[in-house]
């Protein structure tokens, strides 16, 4: 039986930015083009995570990317696929600096960069794989107070609002009290 294709699916892409793991809507009418699912949603020349499709709303996570812009293309179960007009412009969030790079349960940690928050706002920032605290936030600095952990040596990972995140890998070590000192 072959595939009818009934034009092109007015689509609203949501948001139109993001990082890795950014959480993108395409809303309109007649999305799956009588199709019976979305095959897959390919986005900066990658594949996206897709999370839910039906005929009026395909949402998927950003990839891994350059930054670029980029049409979303949504391919079809049987061949068909279809592309947004509006274009998704994919970020990159650059930590700087990160300081100090050691500490304990109280320890103030300043993080420097660009795109911190993906313009959207910080949900959790973790030291070494423990949830901090955040005290203050904006797309150019993110300060955090440490929570209490045993020692161990770790990642740097910011997770935004809406679902994107960046890590930057064996940054922060949690120390033993006794042996900081400020």
């Amino acid at each position: 039986i072959p595939l009818l294709y009934f034009g092109p699916p007015v689509a609203t892409v949501s948001p139109t930015y993001g990082i890795q793991g950014t959480v993108v809507s395409l809303k309109g009418s007649n999305l799956l083009s009588g199709a019976s699912a979305v095959d897959s949603v390919v986005v900066f020349n990658r594949k996206a995570k897709l999370q839910f499709a039906n005929d009026t709303l395909i949402v998927f996570k950003l990839p891994f990317s350059v930054p670029s812009t980029s049409a979303v293309n949504v391919n079809l179960k049987g061949g068909a696929m279809w592309s947004t007009s509006t274009n998704v412009t994919y970020l990159r969030t650059s930590v700087s600096t990160v300081s100090p790079q050691f500490g304990q349960i109280g320890t103030v940690v300043t993080i420097r960069g660009s795109v911190l928050d993906g313009f959207v706002g910080v949900a959790r920032v973790t030291l070494a794989g423990v949830v901090s605290y955040i005290q203050s936030q904006s797309s150019k600095e993110i300060v955090v107070v440490a929570r209490a952990s045993f020692p161990i040596f770790g990642n740097l990972v910011i997770e935004n609002v809406d679902g994107g995140f960046s890590t930057v890998f064996d940054t922060w070590q949690y120390v033993n009290e006794s042996i900081f000192t400020s």
